[in-house]
């Protein structure tokens, strides 16, 4: 039998990553450290796996950049195409997926859309938009602890105002507010 692949893409943002595509938020807006695991990958049949892991090029063409169950990759603002290919020495299965890394301004800005297409009426998205787009505006300077500083106070409105409105939006905002603060730990 094949094997089974298992993939594991770090740190991805659970609002944003649905496989195979994987976003990644960069604290910095430059570059970013991603860690691609397949380590709980297997096969049915308990034979020995090899790794190989290819990214498409912006050409079209296909390297093969590792050989290993891990590995780490520093990746500048962008849209990469890798596929993971295990093989047991007789038979390989595949997975391909899409890594983007985007920066704190640009995963704020997915947050406002979000906001922005709400069923929220305008007097319950104008304070919360504010408080975001003040978050994106010190991230597009650099202003990080200002930033946070915006991300914080935008949570606690969603707590007061949103949770018991719409318990599902306020959790999901939560949860992507979560995800762009912990970009920069």
């Amino acid at each position: 039998m094949p094997p089974v692949v298992v993939l594991e893409v770090s740190p991805a943002a659970e609002y944003l990553s649905l496989a195979p595509r994987y976003v990644v938020i960069s604290p910095n807006a430059e570059d970013v450290t991603v860690n691609l695991s397949g380590a709980g990958s297997y096969d049915p049949d308990a034979d020995f796996l090899s790794f190989h892991w290819l990214r498409r090029e912006a050409d079209g063409s296909i390297t093969e950049f590792a050989q290993s169950q891990e590995t780490l990759l520093g990746l500048p603002l962008g849209r990469y195409d890798f596929t993971l290919r295990v093989s047991d020495g007789i038979d390989d299965s595949d997975d391909s997926f899409e890594v983007r890394v985007i920066s704190a301004s640009q995963a704020v800005g997915i947050v406002i859309a979000l906001v922005e297409e709400s069923p929220l009426s305008t007097s319950e998205k104008q304070p919360l938009l504010k408080m975001l787009r003040s978050a994106q505006r010190a991230f597009d300077i650099g202003a990080i602890e200002s930033g946070l500083h915006h991300l914080a106070r935008a949570d606690k409105t969603i707590d007061a105002r949103l949770m018991i409105r719409d318990p599902d939006l306020a959790q999901s905002l939560l949860v992507a507010l979560n995800a762009i603060r912990n970009s920069f730990q």
